[in-house]
C-alpha cells in the first residue's frame, strides 16, 4: 500500500479489525447457540441466537470491508493518477524543449478542428523524433 497517507493506512487496519471482530464475536454466538440448543428451557433463545449471529456476522462484517477497500482503492486511483501526471508532463516538456515555437494557441489556429489530445500526440510524436 502507499505510505504517502499513514493516517489513511492506520484507518483500514482499524475497519478491517473491527470487521474481524464482528466475525469472531458472531462466530461464539453461533457455538454459544449450538450450546444453548441442547438445553431445552433455552432451545427457543439459541435458535434466535444462532440466527441473530449470522445474519450480523454476514451482514455487519462486510460493510467494514468494503469502506477499508474503499480507502484503499482510493489511495491507489491517486497514486496512480500522479504518475500517470508525471509521466505525461515529463513528455510534454521533452516535447516541447525540442520545438520551443510550437504552442497549442499557434497550432490550434492551424488545426481548428482538431482536440487538445491530438496536440499532446503531436508533442509526444516530436519528442520521439
Amino acid at each position: 500500500m502507499n505510505e504517502d497517507y499513514p493516517a489513511l493506512n492506520i484507518i483500514t487496519k482499524i475497519l478491517k479489525g473491527i470487521a474481524i471482530l464482528i466475525i469472531v464475536l458472531a462466530i461464539i454466538g453461533l457455538f454459544l447457540g449450538i450450546k444453548w440448543m441442547n438445553d431445552y428451557s433455552l432451545r427457543e433463545s439459541g435458535i434466535y441466537l444462532i440466527i441473530g449471529s449470522v445474519v450480523v456476522g454476514i451482514i455487519g462484517s462486510i460493510p467494514w470491508f468494503a469502506y477499508a477497500e474503499l480507502i484503499q482503492l482510493l489511495i491507489r486511483i491517486e497514486s496512480n493518477t500522479r504518475n500517470m501526471y508525471r509521466s505525461t508532463t515529463e513528455d510534454l516538456h521533452n516535447g516541447i524543449s525540442n520545438d520551443t515555437n510550437f504552442s497549442y494557441s499557434e497550432w490550434i489556429k492551424q488545426n481548428p478542428n482538431k482536440s487538445i489530445n491530438d496536440y499532446y500526440r503531436t508533442l509526444q510524436s516530436k519528442s520521439k523524433k
